[in-house]
């Protein structure tokens, strides 16, 4: 089971630190973004996203065994870009 969501960025030799952060915390904070800004977001992209499909994802998410959500690693030259978050 999913306990905490971890964040990785690093821009060329620059490394950001972000501490491994609790699925309920993330839970809480997309929820009251969500009531913060939930109409704006249904129109700038043309959907309403309920708090039902929140609650279903959190929940699948905190079920899951630990994955790999994004792992993204771009060379363009003089910059590079590796961004990963997965859960443990």
């Amino acid at each position: 089971m999913a306990k905490k969501i971890k964040i990785k960025i690093k821009i060329n030799k620059f490394y950001l630190p972000i501490p491994a952060l609790p699925v309920g915390f993330i839970e809480s904070l997309v929820k009251f973004s969500y009531k913060l800004v939930g109409k704006h977001i249904e129109n700038e992209v043309g959907f309403k996203i309920e708090i039902e499909e929140i609650n279903r994802i959190f929940a699948v998410l905190k079920n899951e065994d630990p994955f790999e959500i994004v792992n993204i690693d771009v060379d363009d030259g003089d910059d590079k870009v590796f961004v990963r978050i997965y859960t443990r």
